[in-house]
């Protein structure tokens, strides 16, 4: 606009007056907001994105992290958060030697006696490694964790624990020394082999059948007359891992699909129902692996029979025992 020429106050063919401020109508910006742009805006954008990368990232590196969190309040007075902790860490499969000692105290807490959980919840739920089911006492996850820990100084805490007086505790105890696997715990699974509840002597079948030790068939065989039925099988399934033939009886009762439809096991308020159906494909998988350990010709019959009332994942699981026996 010239401020000297009359003509720059002709308005336009629209009746608007001409506007330094106003984009020319072939589209382009006038001079001073392309200066503007150039001179003030895009270097305040650019001082804005930095000075927020920088916030967040300051944000990301102080804040306390989950894993680091969990272990400060493993060693906190109060219940709620060694819970929470401990949840936490079995969620993340963590086996960080830092969790040891605090695991440990948390074992040794006196609680109020808890139920002894289920076959069928331990086998489900706490011995798969993904297994992450929520239990109200805590102990339970510090002996796992420390199973899972696979450190030295876990061993003798969680051998001490299944000595205790207390059955839930011999319970958790032994379970962690399932998922620790230390050949020197031979001797605390042989010492629970005669432990009165029967939850314990299925953790020792289930321990043995994970060692590599020679001494283990002598403990397995008398459990595979134990008074209850999920000792004897988990038995069973262990003295086949360590190639015992004394076995094969049970082994064959579990190819059977007719035995395991008439079974019942009782639940935690005694009410007796069938297997739940990741338990029998549990037992199943394992009695086809226990055949195929065996080598027991005696047993092909058995597995055809199961191959052809059975769902194609074990049907490929069924060959593959024959293939290893030998048709």
């Amino acid at each position: 606009m010239e401020y000297g020429n009359p003509k720059s106050q002709i308005p336009n063919p629209n009746g608007e007056m001409p506007d330094a401020g106003r984009r020319t109508q072939d589209g382009e910006a006038p001079p001073l907001l392309v200066m503007f742009s150039q001179f003030l805006l895009i270097p305040l954008l650019l001082v804005a994105v930095a000075c927020g990368l920088y916030a967040g990232l300051r944000w990301m590196l102080l804040r306390p992290q989950p894993v680091e969190r969990a272990f400060r309040d493993l060693s906190s007075s109060n219940p709620r958060a060694q819970w929470e902790a401990a949840w936490r860490l079995m969620e993340g499969g963590e086996k960080d030697e830092r969790m040891v000692d605090p695991l440990v105290a948390i074992l040794r807490q006196s609680a109020p006696a808890g139920p002894v959980p289920s076959w069928d919840r331990m086998l489900m739920d706490f011995l798969k490694p993904e297994g992450t089911a929520r239990w109200d006492d805590v102990r339970l996850y510090a002996a796992l964790l420390l199973g899972r820990s696979g450190s030295p100084r876990a061993r003798g805490p969680l051998e001490e624990a299944a000595l205790s007086s207390e059955p839930v505790l011999r319970v958790f105890a032994l379970a962690g020394l399932v998922e620790g696997g230390w050949s020197e715990s031979f001797d605390a699974f042989a010492r629970a082999a005669s432990d009165e509840e029967p939850m314990v002597r299925l953790l020792v079948a289930h321990g043995l059948g994970r060692l590599d030790d020679p001494r283990a068939p002598d403990v397995l065989r008398p459990l595979l007359t134990d008074p209850h039925q999920e000792v004897t099988w988990n038995a069973a399934l262990a003295l086949a891992h360590h190639g015992g033939s004394a076995a094969i009886p049970v082994v064959r009762r579990l190819l059977d699909p007719d035995f395991l439809d008439a079974v019942r096991v009782r639940d935690a308020d005694g009410t007796e129902i069938p297997l739940s159906a990741p338990v029998r494909e549990s037992l199943v998988v394992g009695a086809v692996h226990a055949s195929a350990r065996l080598k027991a010709k005696e047993l092909l019959p058995d597995l055809r029979r199961l191959g052809t009332r059975s769902p194609p994942s074990i049907q490929v699981l069924v060959r593959g025992a024959e293939e290893a026996i030998g048709k």
